[in-house]
C-alpha cells in the first residue's frame, strides 16, 4: 500500500465531522487520448468541472441549471436549453440509448488508498465502463456534496452514462465513483481516477454562468 497517498484520507476521515461547512474539491486525473489532470468541485449538490484542456462544466442543483463553458472565448452553450430543444423536434424514428445497467463483480477493492465495490457497466450485452464505487465518508466527501453526482446523472438521463470520464447514469448504485474506465466496442478509451481530496469554502460565484459569458458553440 502507498501510504503517503492513503495518510491524507485518513487525516480527512478523522477531521471531516468539523468541515461539513466547506465544499469539496476532487483532483482526477484521466488517461486518454490526451490526459488530463482535471479539477472536481462539489457542494451541496452543485458541481463544476475543469479540465486541463480548458472546458468548464457547471451544475446547479437549485434550479436544475447545466453549462458548458469556453473561458477562452467567455462562451457557453446551455445544456438545458438544447435538450429541450431536441425533446420538442423529436420523431418517432430517434430512440433513446438502452438504459445502463450495473453488475457488481467484487467488493472492498483497494482502489488509490481505500476501498470500493467494483462494477461493470452494461449497456444491453455490451460493457461499456468499469467503475469502482466507494462510500463518502471513506474519502472525506460530506454525502451533500456528493449528492452532486447522482443528481447530475439524473439531469442527463441516458444521454451519457460515461460523461466526463465518469459512469453516470439513472441507475448508479450508491457511492463515488473513485475509478471509472469507460469502453468503446470492447476498446478500453479512457481511465479516470480520484487523485485527492480536500475541503474547501467555494465562493457562491463558482457554480454561476458568469455574466459576462455570451451563448455560442464550443470550440472542436
Amino acid at each position: 500500500m502507498n501510504r503517503r497517498r492513503v495518510l491524507p484520507f485518513a487525516v480527512l476521515a478523522l477531521t471531516f465531522p468539523a468541515l461539513l461547512g466547506a465544499g469539496s474539491l476532487i483532483m482526477t486525473q484521466q488517461q486518454a487520448r490526451r490526459n488530463s489532470k482535471d479539477r472536481l468541485y462539489l457542494q451541496k449538490g452543485d458541481l463544476r468541472i475543469e479540465t486541463e484542456g480548458g472546458q468548464v462544466m457547471i451544475y446547479r442543483s437549485a434550479d436544475d441549471a447545466f453549462w458548458l463553458l469556453d473561458p477562452a472565448r467567455k462562451t457557453y452553450l446551455d445544456i438545458g436549453a438544447r435538450q429541450a430543444a431536441e425533446g420538442e423536434h423529436k420523431t418517432g424514428a430517434r430512440a433513446d440509448p438502452v438504459p445502463a445497467t450495473y453488475r457488481k463483480v467484487a467488493s472492498g477493492v483497494e482502489v488509490n488508498g481505500f476501498k470500493a465495490d467494483q462494477y461493470d457497466v452494461l449497456q444491453g450485452a455490451e460493457k461499456i465502463a468499469e467503475v469502482w464505487l466507494a462510500a463518502p465518508q471513506a474519502i472525506g466527501l460530506d454525502p451533500a456534496d456528493a449528492a452532486g453526482l447522482r443528481l447530475l446523472a439524473k439531469r442527463l438521463g441516458f444521454r451519457a452514462p460515461s460523461y466526463f470520464g465518469f459512469a453516470l447514469s439513472e441507475s448508479l448504485p450508491e457511492g463515488v465513483p473513485v475509478r471509472t474506465v469507460t469502453y468503446s466496442h470492447g476498446q478500453r478509451i479512457s481511465i479516470n481516477d480520484f487523485k485527492t481530496v480536500q475541503r474547501q469554502d467555494f465562493p457562491a460565484s463558482l457554480f454561476e454562468l458568469p455574466p459576462d459569458y455570451k451563448p455560442g458553440a464550443m470550440k472542436p
